[in-house]
């Protein structure tokens, strides 16, 4: 309830005016935008990867001005936003709880409006779809079940009711269908977005085929499968798997051990093919980001600065 409340709250101060405009639709390529695994209230302080609030802006600003440069030479007019899951850690486990970068409402409406200022400058040349997928990391409760009732119960569908609410009074299409697996069609092309925690890692190819063949007992053809969840960018042939904004965290490096950068991936499908372009976000020099909303980041919000911010002739260099 106080979670719920705070929200509230918050979003009847605001005012939702987004500037959004109306394009033209030519035949030719559609662009299709992932935004997967942002973990935006994570903190995170490993010797090659840093990450709050800021830093996040400023990935995501990186990945809108790269993924505009393929989009314009292609030719695009239209742009699915596919956010596929894991925008908000929950705090069910004392790792998440002690690495919180902010409260979890106050992270929900943060995460909202950056989603928002990213949907605003990719409108300025592209007519927006969004569609959303739950994650994993993102529920509230320690089951993790498939249900639509739990898939809901859920920051990720939060934040799109949210980005619903903010776009109710333009022309910004939210496809509605299931929380965990949607099909679209994309130009001729049946392609399913789901978070990948069905997937997992080892042996994504026969797994991404034991997913196609389960559609295709009920009609349904896939051409390509788009998830994300393990924190790496691959793309191939009948599949893509979408990086992190947040990159190397303490689970994806010690856990998994997996060495990874902060990446995400953008698609160009048209009636032939599907082109995929992985975009590294890794670095952010000189890179102005979007605006953080400092009301809400003004109390009991952690950076990554701040955690190194340590006056010391000593220092430990750290592990790899």
């Amino acid at each position: 309830m106080e979670y719920g409340n705070e929200i509230i709250n918050i979003l009847k101060e605001k005012h939702f005016d987004p500037p959004i405009i109306s394009h033209e639709t030519t035949e030719g390529k559609t662009g299709v935008f992932c935004i997967s695994d942002e973990h935006f209230n994570e903190l995170i302080e490993l010797p090659h990867n840093q990450y709050d609030f800021n830093i996040a802006s400023r990935r995501l600003k990186k990945y809108v001005t790269e993924a505009k440069k393929y989009f314009n030479a292609q030719g695009v007019t239209d742009v699915l936003v596919a956010r596929l899951g894991d925008s908000v850690n929950s705090t069910r486990r004392m790792d998440e709880l002690l690495n919180q970068a902010a409260n979890r409402a106050k992270s929900t409406l943060l995460a909202a409006f950056l989603i928002e200022q990213v949907i605003i400058e990719l409108n300025q040349d592209y007519n927006i779809s969004v569609l959303s997928v739950s994650g994993n990391e993102s529920r509230f409760d320690m089951e993790h079940g498939h249900s639509e009732m739990l898939l809901t119960n859920n920051h990720d569908f939060t934040i799109s009711e949210i980005l619903k609410i903010m776009f109710r009074n333009t022309n910004v299409v939210f496809i509605e269908g299931n929380s965990d697996e949607n099909v679209v069609n994309i130009n001729g092309k049946n392609i399913l977005f789901i978070h990948g925690d069905q997937v997992g890692k080892g042996d994504v190819e026969k797994k991404v085929q034991s997913i196609k063949g389960k559609y295709s007992s009920h009609g349904i053809t896939l051409d390509y499968v788009v998830f994300g969840h393990i924190h790496a960018s691959y793309i191939s042939d009948m599949f893509a798997r979408s990086g992190s904004l947040c990159g190397s965290n303490a689970y994806s490096d010690v856990t998994l051990q997996l060495a990874s950068r902060a990446s995400q991936i953008i698609l160009l499908v048209n009636d032939s093919d599907i082109d995929g372009i992985k975009i590294d976000l890794q670095d952010t020099n000189n890179i102005v980001g979007y605006n953080v909303d400092e009301k809400l980041i003004a109390y009991n919000t952690k950076a990554a600065r701040k955690v190194s911010e340590i006056n010391s002739r000593y220092f430990v260099v750290g592990r790899i």
